[in-house]
């Protein structure tokens, strides 16, 4: 009866990590050219894609207009190009005073070495973030404080895949470890950068004679508050939230709820 409902809840939530929309088909143009503000250096992109042509490089506060939207991305124009940027890395100022839409020749990509120093920023980068968390006593488990670290490396705009391990050496012995996996919810406020994290964890523990061992899977809800963004270095405070779900045996399921607070660098 325990593995049934086990099962259910793994295909669940592996069904919502992977199926959260990251983009829509339907291209909607905007009834009113709006402005907009770029929150990080990033490119403006030849189609909404985050693996397509760079053509223009990006600079913090830049302004832009939004002609259009499609998904997650915004169909926007400068000064000089017109192209697209993710709605994840601008703020949406409000409607412009300029309502003509540029039309304009397809511009000359970057070259490989203007390209290169700007897709390492988002496309090539490294994530390390050292955390602090305090696990509840739960169903089968004890209150415990935890700590962790976890590498990703991102795959695209959305997706990082990594390592997470934590553990505690004292009230007992804790040790978690196994690959994780990151998903970014696409969110244009510059205060709340919303995402969830799926790792799958050997567990092992030790707590007043109470000892085992088993395979599971932890789910997170993150958010994380931008602090120093730079073009090559990003430092963000992170809050945590969430559940490990171990499973010890077919008859045995441990469920402790915890909260983290850690620092992400990325670079």
């Amino acid at each position: 009866m325990v593995q049934k409902y086990v099962y259910k809840i793994f295909v669940f939530l592996v069904g919502v990590f992977f199926t959260l929309p990251t983009h829509a088909e339907d291209y909607q143009r905007a009834t009113q050219i709006l402005d907009c503000t770029v929150k990080i250096n990033t490119v403006m992109r030849d189609y909404p894609d985050p693996q397509a042509e760079a053509i223009e490089e990006l600079e913090t506060n830049q302004i832009l207009q939004i002609v259009g939207k499609q998904g997650n991305w915004f169909d926007v124009q400068s000064q000089t190009h017109r192209g697209w940027i993710s709605t994840f890395y601008v703020d949406v100022v409000g409607v412009s005073r300029n309502q003509k839409i540029k039309k304009m020749k397809k511009p000359k990509p970057m070259s490989n070495q203007q390209r290169n120093q700007t897709d390492e920023i988002f496309f090539n980068s490294l994530r390390l973030l050292p955390y602090m968390s305090y696990a509840f006593e739960g169903k089968g488990f004890y209150d415990q404080f935890r700590a962790g670290l976890y590498a990703t490396f991102k795959t695209n705009e959305f997706f990082s895949v990594g390592l997470l391990a934590e553990g505690v050496f004292f009230r007992g012995t804790y040790l978690g470890v196994g690959p994780t996996f990151h998903r970014v919810i696409p969110n244009s406020a510059t205060w709340f950068n919303p995402s969830i994290q799926a790792s799958f964890l050997y567990y092992r523990f030790s707590h007043s004679g109470d000892e085992d061992r088993g395979y599971g899977i932890q789910w997170v809800f993150e958010n994380d508050l931008p602090l120093i963004q730079k073009p090559k270095f990003v430092l963000k405070p992170v809050l945590r939230g969430g559940f490990d779900l171990m499973i010890l045996n077919v008859d045995q399921v441990r469920v402790p709820f915890f909260i983290s607070l850690g620092i992400s660098t990325q670079f």
